[in-house]
């Protein structure tokens, strides 16, 4: 690369890294990250469902995603950062956090929310007597940054009273430290690019030669490379490695382009860096989620809409009885 394209390449991505700084917050950014990450294809969101519940539905499994924000009785709002139904009947709450220690309360939150949304109501066979399904999504807390004082299980000890006590537990996945081997095992390949946030703290500390080429080592050998092994032997689809190259690049952007010395380096060894292709394809996903989002209001407004037809038809039938009486 010539010198006037080099400074050309840097001051663009000098420009994109600050503006991206300055409108979104980091936990904005990797919460975007992930969710875009738990939309990739069946395949590889199956695997990561089995890898990590330890189930094994196939990929031809249906997958519905519910992004409903939840309100509290305070008109307060929720959203819940995935919850994946398989096959219309199984639901799996994955929450991806950095260093929250008390996430279990908020995950106890969804999970009733989401009962709510879903419970159906049902008679007894011999009594006759109404009684509800209630349902909570299996949920998995996933730490993406180091976490190394948060145990491997969070524990909430429910009382019901006279009822008993219940001892709900939720499993917790600490991401820096799965080696290799159990990432392809678990499926969580696909969560390749928040390795990045492993160097963070000694980048910051000192950006040596040898922390600097750490950092280019972890993102185009146990990052990229391994992104592209996964496409090669079928366990992601191509524009799954397309998707999650592109994560990447822009999750060493926000971390690492501060740095002037490493952005020149990073521009300097990969010219992928500069693709504007990556951009386009970036806003088509963006309104593709947009549209799914839309889709599911609508559908959401149907079921309200079929709900409503429901009752007025019964009322109607009460009302034809009273007047035949």
């Amino acid at each position: 690369m010539k010198d006037a394209e080099k400074t050309d390449a840097v001051d663009r991505n000098t420009s994109t890294a600050a503006e991206v700084s300055k409108e979104i917050s980091p936990n904005d950014i990797y919460d975007r990250i992930f969710k875009r990450i738990l939309t990739l294809s069946n395949k590889a969101v199956i695997r990561l469902i089995n890898g990590l519940f330890s189930t094994s539905y196939s990929e031809n499994s249906i997958l519905t995603y519910n992004w409903t924000e939840f309100e509290t009785d305070t008109l307060r709002k929720i959203l819940a950062d995935g919850i994946i139904t398989i096959n219309s009947t199984d639901a799996f709450h994955f929450e991806a956090e950095i260093s929250d220690k008390n996430i279990i309360f908020r995950m106890l939150e969804y999970g009733f929310h989401h009962g709510l949304r879903t419970m159906k109501a049902f008679k007894a066979p011999k009594t006759d007597e109404l009684s509800y399904s209630f349902v909570f999504p299996r949920q998995i807390i996933i730490y993406l940054d180091n976490a190394d004082k948060i145990p491997d299980k969070q524990n909430v000890r429910i009382i019901f009273g006279d009822q008993g006590e219940f001892n709900y537990r939720i499993p917790v996945v600490h991401f820096q430290k799965e080696k290799n081997e159990e990432i392809q095992k678990k499926g969580m390949v696909i969560l390749l690019p928040f390795r990045l946030l492993s160097l963070r703290k000694e980048i910051s500390k000192s950006r040596s030669e040898d922390n600097k080429n750490r950092l280019l080592d972890l993102y185009q050998n146990d990052i990229l490379s391994v992104i592209d092994r996964a496409m090669d032997a079928g366990e992601l689809t191509v524009n799954d490695s397309k998707k999650l190259r592109s994560m990447t690049r822009k999750l060493m952007e926000h971390l690492y382009f501060r740095y002037e010395d490493i952005r020149e380096e990073i521009i300097m060894r990969d010219h992928s860096i500069d693709l504007d292709i990556d951009e386009y394809a970036d806003r088509v996903d963006e309104l593709e989620e947009q549209l799914a989002s839309k889709d599911e209001q609508l559908a959401s407004k149907d079921e309200q809409i079929t709900e409503q037809d429901n009752i007025i038809r019964a009322l109607k039938e009460r009302l034809a009885n009273y007047e035949t009486v």
